[in-house]
């Protein structure tokens, strides 16, 4: 609702014109820009390590614990690590390519990149296959009907976004 109303003024604003990233609509001296700036920052700083722990969890809860493995300290720091720097060499190789033009494909395709891969899969598909986990005893049909729907629904928006994402590009 908030991203909605944010992008219908904007576009009342500046109609045909409106950017990719609406910021960049406004000035880089305009201070209130500059503090909408700032806060994106710290939403990405803070969101990506909600997503990252959602993300290790469900990996440890489909992968590992049906094998008996327990969650201990150092597979909890083990995973981190390795989910933290395969995102973090993803995104720098994203970030260091080239496009067929020569020119540099920036951060922001790096972002979306791990956007496309994690929050679809933390918002979709996981909780999805949690509930599919569940007795058949304790859920409703309709509701296993639509979580598949959920868990293809994920999967594409994840394929569509990165699609979207390098054709743009």
């Amino acid at each position: 609702m908030i991203y909605g109303g944010i992008g219908l003024f904007v576009y009342a604003t500046f109609h045909g014109a409106v950017k990719d990233d609406c910021t960049k609509n406004y000035g880089y001296t305009d201070a209130w820009m500059t503090v909408v700036r700032l806060m994106m920052c710290v939403a990405c700083l803070v969101a990506f390590p909600l997503v990252m722990v959602t993300a290790r969890r469900t990996i440890f809860e489909l992968a590992l614990a049906p094998y008996g493995v327990v969650m201990t300290r150092g597979v909890r720091i083990s995973m981190s690590v390795t989910m933290s720097l395969l995102c973090l060499g993803v995104g720098l190789g994203l970030t260091f390519t080239a496009d067929e033009k020569g020119e540099n494909k920036g951060f922001g395709t790096a972002m979306s990149f791990i956007g496309a891969i994690c929050a679809t899969q933390v918002c979709f598909v996981f909780p999805a296959i949690f509930y599919l986990r569940l007795p058949w005893a304790s859920t409703h049909p309709l509701a296993r009907v639509g979580c598949c729907f959920l868990m293809v629904g994920g999967v594409c928006f994840g394929v569509i976004s990165l699609h979207q994402e390098f054709k743009a590009k």
